[in-house]
């Protein structure tokens, strides 16, 4: 009974630990998904997230062909755009030179400029 059991924790662990590794080993944080919702500009945005520079990876899901990655900043007008965000695709940027402020972060969004399907999102990878 023993010798089953054991059996079972070495097939158990044998399956664990190669899906973790590669999961690891890929170099990405997992940032979440987000929906674009309505700003007081006429505009779409999600929620901004917080990268620490390098390698930013935005993968859309059904929204339009007029969105940009923006990077935030306080006051008006001072949001900067990092790049295009294409429909149904994955883009790499580099955020690297829009790190700023004192916690040495880039807020980044995504800004859309026509209204997104009811199903439209992205996720953020760091």
């Amino acid at each position: 009974m023993k010798k089953i059991g054991l059996s079972f924790i070495v097939l158990a662990l044998g399956l664990i630990i190669p899906f973790s590794s590669a999961n690891a080993s890929s170099g990405w944080d997992y940032m979440g998904v987000y929906k674009l919702i309505p700003n007081a500009y006429g505009n779409y945005d999600t929620w901004n997230v917080r990268s620490t520079g390098g390698s930013f990876k935005v993968e859309s899901f059904g929204v339009s062909n007029n969105c940009s990655l923006m990077e935030y900043d306080p006051g008006s007008n001072n949001d900067d755009r990092v790049g295009h965000v294409r429909q149904n695709t994955t883009t790499i940027f580099n955020v690297r030179g829009f790190v700023d402020g004192s916690n040495n972060r880039a807020e980044l969004y995504v800004m859309c400029h026509t209204r997104p399907s009811y199903y439209s999102h992205v996720e953020y990878w760091d």
